[in-house]
């Protein structure tokens, strides 16, 4: 039987284990970059407050998780010191230099990334369990790691459906406004234009999850037992992302018919 279930996961990192100057864990390398010119500009403040007193604070927070699914991080932040940070002006983490590969060329103004929206994080537990003699010296026709891997398969390589709304299509149109001749007219009209850009847009994952849901396995766990023990059950965990405007039932639904159809 299948179950599916949405779960909501702790914010623990992994071992930050340090090889050959490099770490391996959680976060390692999420963001860092930004992170870091932020810092460079706190300290540039610094330096200029030396000289001139600043008619505001410049702070500089880092915390262990922004995520909105986290009680730590961001979200213990406002609820216990917002008021005595009372900022007028929050700097978060910012978009990367997604678009620069797909829109190439100079841009007359700088360009901020503004966030209008945010994808909803769904976590989800699938579980499978199939009874059988256990015994690893006959292969059954049906069996918990193998029916889930091939239920798997349906689900990592199928292409997610593009969707274009008003937000998404407003990013191109307002790049579009920078770009003459065909650039300008296809990022103009990007839904007449879907098929021409659709094959740009799946070639560049950050760019493409703007555009779609997505779904991300992110662990695989069995019973466990002897190395001649078949396991009884299986649990895999999916990272989904839902694009604003997605039904989670309807999402949720979709994707049983598709796992329970494959085996």
């Amino acid at each position: 039987m299948w179950c599916l279930r949405a779960k909501t996961l702790g914010c623990d990192g992994f071992s930050g284990r340090i090889e050959n100057g490099k770490v391996y864990g959680r976060g390692a390398i999420d963001n860092k970059g930004a992170a870091v010119m932020q810092l460079a500009a706190v300290i540039r403040a610094g330096r200029l407050a030396q000289k001139d007193d600043l008619p505001f604070n410049v702070t500089f927070l880092a915390v262990s998780c922004e995520e909105t699914q986290c009680g730590t991080g961001a979200a213990y932040v406002i609820k216990n010191y917002l008021e005595i940070l009372n900022p007028a002006t929050v700097i978060g983490e910012g978009p990367t230099d997604t678009f620069t590969p797909f829109i190439p060329g100079e841009f007359k103004n700088h360009i901020f990334g503004v966030s209008l929206a945010h994808k909803r994080t769904m976590w989800l537990n699938l579980t499978l369990a199939v009874e059988t003699d256990g015994h690893g010296s006959v292969t059954p026709l049906s069996y918990a790691n193998k029916d889930m891997v091939k239920a798997l398969e349906s689900v990592v390589t199928k292409k997610q459906k593009l969707y274009f709304n008003d937000i998404n299509t407003g990013i191109l149109k307002t790049f579009g406004e920078h770009k003459k001749g065909i650039e300008k007219l296809v990022l103009s009209h990007p839904k007449f234009f879907k098929p021409l850009l659709a094959g740009k847009l799946r070639a560049q994952p950050e760019l493409f999850s703007i555009f779609s849901n997505t779904i991300t396995l992110t662990n695989i766990s069995s019973s466990p037992g002897a190395h001649n023990q078949i396991a009884p059950k299986i649990v895999a965990t999916l990272d989904c992302r839902l694009l604003p405007d997605v039904d989670e039932q309807v999402f949720i639904e979709k994707l049983r018919r598709l796992l329970t159809t494959t085996i």
